[in-house]
């Protein structure tokens, strides 16, 4: 029976599934940061190499899959030519890409008519069409756009505790102790303002811009703390926007993913109470990467086998 390895790479986490051509997953490896945009093209195909060795172990494979399918964000084109040199040293000799987009909404439906949004780090909504991605909005990273993304949710909180702790150039937020407690308890050199402004003003310019989207959670553990509230209720507004801009009322499914659109999140339910029923949600890319592998590999790829997938993955992760 003919099997492949699709593959979900994110940023930070890759996770790889063997699955057969009925739709049975076999096998689960996971590794590090898998992004060639992100982390790399040699780090991240490392990772990806990797995460497939454990799942094929995983699932006791003999035989090396028929072919590895890659769901990234961004362009992964440019990384393809030293993926497919990675992946022939064990034995596998296709090497099939795919979009974060597609396996997202893959995820949460095998409809091939439909829509998909993606809050996280960034913020993106698509429309599928026969299968095939045919237009998006946004998603075009924090300096032009990804508005009430994770990122916008994370510089926004910054910047409203960078203002309570410059002389209370902004208001008093629950939000500053829990950000000060993240930060380096020490610095080099004096400055002349509030020694946690200095340590939030170093760490802040020390890293990638991106790293900020880590206190979008704190945002949302603190609903009662008027600052965080309105930080969310703009960005939830935001996101709703961003989907309306493409979201039509056409009654096709449309797939709610990323991190920040969990159940229950404040920034999903107004797209829960604007589209109803039709909302779905997928936890993460790798259901849907599988499904994809399946059409690579010429095998059904419906509602059956997509059901299939989310029970045999279930399994493996228990």
């Amino acid at each position: 029976m003919r099997t492949a390895v699709a593959i979900d790479a994110g940023g930070t986490s890759t996770r790889a599934v063997l699955v057969d051509e009925r739709g049975t997953c076999l096998g689960l490896g996971r590794a590090g940061a898998g992004n060639p945009t992100s982390s790399g093209a040699e780090h991240a195909i490392g990772n990806l190499v990797a995460a497939t060795r454990h799942a094929i172990d995983d699932a006791g494979a003999t035989e090396p899959p028929d072919l590895v399918l890659i769901s990234a964000a961004g362009l992964m084109s440019s990384a393809t030519p030293l993926a497919t040199d990675a992946f022939a040293k064990l034995g596998i000799a296709s090497v099939e890409t795919t979009g974060d987009v597609q396996s997202a909404y893959f995820t949460g439906t095998a409809d091939p008519q439909g829509y998909v949004i993606i809050v996280g780090t960034g913020a993106i909504v698509g429309r599928m069409v026969d299968g095939e991605l045919v237009d998006v909005r946004d998603g075009i990273g924090y300096l032009l756009g990804d508005e009430g993304s994770g990122f916008w949710i994370g510089q926004a909180v910054a910047r409203a505790v960078a203002a309570d702790l410059d002389g209370g150039r902004g208001p008093a937020t629950a939000l500053t102790p829990l950000v000060t407690a993240t930060l380096p308890s020490t610095l080099d050199g004096v400055w002349l303002r509030e020694q946690r402004l200095a340590a939030l003003v170093a760490h802040t310019y020390a890293r990638r811009a991106v790293e900020l989207a880590e206190y979008a959670r704190l945002a949302l553990s603190v609903p009662d703390d008027p600052v965080a509230a309105e930080i969310i209720a703009v960005a939830a507004a935001k996101v709703e926007t961003l989907a309306a801009s493409l979201v039509a009322d056409d009654g096709q499914p449309f797939v709610l993913a990323g991190g920040l659109l969990f159940e229950g999140s404040p920034l999903a339910q107004p797209l829960r109470d604007r589209w109803g029923g039709r909302c779905l949600r997928a936890e993460d890319g790798t259901a849907g990467a599988a499904l994809i592998a399946l059409q690579h590999l010429g095998a059904s790829a419906d509602a059956d086998a997509l059901a299939r997938i989310h029970e045999t993955l279930a399994a493996l992760r228990r």
